[in-house]
């Protein structure tokens, strides 16, 4: 960690939220105002910002985006999310840092998750934001030591690819044979418009059609794994700042659902199975590794009939592509000094003077690795050289 980045990174954080309170404070003064309002409180902002015609249910990143391009919610949205990196990141991260070593050190769990997939935890550096430009200035302060680099490779919409060969999807499958991005396309369905004009309106910076394939991601996932409308809300809110009403949901999903219908019947024939069969429903991953779980179970909370429907669905994908990020380790780091793993991604630190070479091998072991699990899809692998973990 570079510790005197980081600590100029915190502290330009701490001005802006300084400045950004003062600022958000003076504009939602009216008069009459006894005391100031609690920006942190959901309950004193949702009724005030009515009054600046910010109508909204509830005090959420994703609701304050619906009004982009008003400068009071735009202030906000900024004042939420830079408070969050500060905290989590910045400050944190400054406790952490190993005196010794310079370094932050976590502990990799093998086997915490349903899936296989390796979790992260004291602190966890698998969830370092990448999606903002706020949120890449904490990897840009994760830096390769003088002399060294760092080798950061990850697979191209690797559970995309393994969703379109394992539920036997044949417009999926062509698509990734043709090479096309497969968020472009959902984002080309959802508007409506030929995927060749899509793609080209998204190279030229048009931020409708930018938008419309960020709104394509939580589709592909969501939707593949067997989301109905009301969970892909969640997801899109939750995970994306994106948020949805009902009807938009909806039209999505049946745009998803148009497009990739080899994916609907999947899923149309595994739910047929989980209802008509007996004992343990049974999935397993490529390389066999099994998982049984009850049909259908009462939830204590709630008390309503559940079923093990989307674990059915994402275990197989989830499962397989930690196998084959695991093979890709074990096997890379018998040449090279792997530090990081974020579920498909690796991050490497080589010498300089190898970098080069370094890059080509692990890109071409990991492809290799991926193609011994998709037999009609090619598998591709994006990396870079780098002296920051900032792609």
């Amino acid at each position: 960690i570079d510790k005197e980045a980081l600590e100029v990174l915190d502290a330009e954080w701490r001005f802006a939220l300084e400045y950004l309170n003062e600022d958000i404070q003076e504009e939602l003064y009216e008069e009459g105002d006894a005391e100031r309002v609690n920006l942190n409180s959901g309950q004193q902002m949702v009724p005030k910002l009515a009054n600046f015609g910010i109508q909204i249910p509830s005090y959420e990143t994703a609701e304050l985006k619906r009004y982009k391009g008003h400068p009071l919610a735009d202030k906000i949205v900024e004042l939420k999310q830079i408070t969050k990196l500060q905290g989590t990141y910045s400050s944190s991260f400054l406790a952490k840092i190993n005196p010794k070593s310079k370094r932050i050190h976590c502990n990799f769990n093998q086997f915490l998750t349903t899936t296989g997939r390796l979790s992260s935890s004291g602190p966890n550096l698998q969830n370092l934001p990448a999606r903002t430009p706020l949120g890449r200035e904490i990897r840009k302060c994760v830096v390769a030591p003088k002399g060294k680099v760092f080798v950061i490779c990850d697979y191209s919409q690797i559970e995309l690819r393994l969703i379109a060969e394992m539920y036997g999807c044949e417009a999926m499958i062509r698509a990734c044979v043709e090479g096309k991005d497969l968020h472009a396309m959902m984002g080309a369905q959802i508007l409506g418009e030929p995927y060749e004009h899509f793609v080209s309106r998204v190279l030229l910076g048009d931020e409708r059609y930018k938008d419309a394939r960020g709104s394509g991601k939580p589709a592909n996932f969501g939707l593949g794994y067997g989301a109905g409308v009301q969970q892909l809300i969640t997801i899109a809110w939750t995970q994306y700042d994106i948020a949805w009403t009902y009807d938009e949901a909806n039209r999505i999903r049946n745009a998803y659902l148009e497009l990739w219908s080899g994916v609907a019947a999947y899923h149309k024939r595994v739910g047929r199975e989980i209802e008509n069969g007996q004992g343990p429903y049974c999935v397993e991953t490529q390389d066999g590794r099994v998982r049984k779980m009850p049909r259908h179970w009462q939830d204590p909370k709630t008390f309503k009939r559940k079923s093990c429907y989307s674990a059915a669905l994402n275990h197989p994908i989830q499962g397989t592509s930690a196998d084959m990020i695991k093979k890709a380790m074990v096997q890379l780091c018998r040449q090279f000094q792997l530090i990081l793993q974020v579920h498909d991604e690796l991050v490497f630190e080589v010498d300089e003077a190898d970098a080069e070479w370094a890059l080509y091998v692990i890109k071409e072991t990991m492809k290799e690795i991926g193609q011994t699990y998709l037999k009609r899809i090619p598998i591709d692998a994006d990396a870079k050289i780098s002296k920051t973990w900032s792609k």
